[in-house]
């Protein structure tokens, strides 16, 4: 990840966002306040967000087909 970082800060890499409308762009305008500790502590806070986010939906989901069978029929014949 410090790598990268380097890199986008040299400009030797580019955002692939339309417009470098991204995080790690804005992160990098505004170097007095995010240095790249910051950065790299940020973008794993997220990353790790995503992931426990997505794990405690998937969770929650099986549970309610467990408890609500017939849900689990809808979302079967939805996706014949």
């Amino acid at each position: 990840m410090r790598e990268y970082i380097a890199k986008r800060k040299s400009g030797e890499v580019k955002s692939k966002v339309e417009n470098e409308d991204d995080l790690l762009t804005v992160f990098l305008s505004q170097p007095e306040t995010f240095t790249d500790e910051i950065i790299i502590d940020e973008l794993c806070s997220l990353y790790f967000a995503s992931v426990t986010t997505s794990a405690l939906a998937s969770a929650m989901l099986l549970v309610h087909f467990m408890k609500v069978p017939s849900s689990l029929q809808k979302v079967r014949q939805e996706i014949q």
